[in-house]
């Protein structure tokens, strides 16, 4: 399968805005890009409504969205781990953007995994 990839699937924060109207009834009160990698634009958006907090990444190719939503559907069912239950999968008519709309999880976000490694390595080091 190759992947061909929109040119830019950054939302603006109006669009952001109509998608947690959509889902949630509820305005936004704040939001903050995250992180970009190579599938997606991740958006972290609070809003005045439950849950509060929320996720929205914005797919980079065209039917990732609806994969990522089955994957996460079976991972919420058998991983050992918690997986964040996806809200809301919106789909542009024209396919120009994907983006899911998903639980916020307290945790350590994964952009910080590196830097963890090596604080926790030191800390195991014998000297």
């Amino acid at each position: 399968m190759r992947l061909t990839s929109w040119a830019d699937p950054s939302l603006d924060q109006e669009m952001l805005r109509s998608f947690i109207d959509t889902t949630f009834s509820a305005d936004v009160t704040s939001v903050q890009k995250k992180a970009e990698g190579a599938f997606g634009i991740i958006y972290v958006v609070q809003t005045t409504r439950d849950p509060g907090q929320v996720v929205i990444k914005a797919h980079k190719f065209p039917g990732r969205g609806l994969v990522e939503q089955r994957q996460l559907e079976v991972l919420r069912k058998y991983a050992p781990v918690p997986v964040p239950h996806v809200y809301a999968l919106h789909i542009a008519p024209d396919t120009s953007y994907e983006v899911l709309i998903m639980e916020h999880l307290p945790g350590v976000e994964g952009g910080n995994s590196e830097s963890l490694m090596r604080r926790h390595v030191k800390r195991l080091r014998v000297t």
